[in-house]
């Protein structure tokens, strides 16, 4: 079974996330902090991480940049969540590695497409790398 990891500090947001990767048939763990993100990713290996990078202090931007040069997580996905949906935002989150971009609110049905999407394809396909919410 796929496994997903979400970051957020906000449990309302990552409960709604675990319950839509759950609806598509995708195991969902949950981490309101960098530091249970980083010892759940290194135990679990998780195939997506969905990082919530508005979390104090940029900590997530640096639990990515920590995440991506372990051997253990290295190959894992990473999609942004962001309260800040401009063009420029969604650019960085690209150079800085994510695979893709969902402007918050995040809807469960962005989250459940996102994910089948991801896993459908094996990886996900440059052209989904800025799906936002509608």
């Amino acid at each position: 079974m796929r496994r997903i990891l979400i970051v957020g500090d906000d449990p309302r947001l990552t409960a709604l996330a675990a319950e839509a990767v759950r609806s598509v048939g995708f195991e969902a763990h949950v981490a309101h902090d960098v530091g249970s993100a980083s010892r759940i990713a290194l135990r679990i290996r998780p195939d997506v991480i969905v990082l919530d990078i508005d979390m104090p202090d940029y900590a997530a931007l640096e639990l990515h940049e920590y995440l991506k040069f372990s051997h253990r997580v290295r190959d894992a996905a990473f999609l942004y969540l962001s309260n800040e949906d401009t063009l420029q935002r969604r650019a960085s989150a690209l150079r800085r590695g994510a695979k893709a971009f969902l402007a918050k609110p995040a809807k469960p049905e962005d989250f459940s497409s996102l994910m089948r999407t991801t896993m459908s394809s094996g990886a996900l396909n440059p052209s989904n790398a800025l799906a936002g919410a509608s």
